[in-house]
């Protein structure tokens, strides 16, 4: 229990100690840096989904134009092949 009491204690101290430091100058420097960089992270993050986004919407196109290509292959193949069938 008087374990317990210290470390409490010790948390309570250090919560102040923190607090007095974030109201000087330097800490709320330190603050500004932190949050700064906090946004800076956000923005990336949001760069990276945004590319991701992007490169899935290039791969299905490229997916489709495939597909839609090989299609049309087969509709001329089928296409020939009936024009060869019908001339024999």
């Amino acid at each position: 229990l008087a374990m317990k009491s210290h470390a409490s204690k010790k948390k309570q101290f250090l919560v102040k100690e923190q607090a007095l430091y974030d109201d000087t100058f330097v800490g709320g420097f330190h603050g500004y840096l932190k949050q700064t960089e906090k946004e800076k992270q956000h923005i990336a993050s949001l760069q990276r989904m945004e590319g991701a986004k992007t490169q899935a919407r290039a791969d299905a196109s490229k997916i489709h134009r495939i597909q839609t290509g090989q299609l049309d292959k087969l509709k001329s193949d089928n296409a020939a092949a009936h024009r060869l069938s019908m001339n024999q």
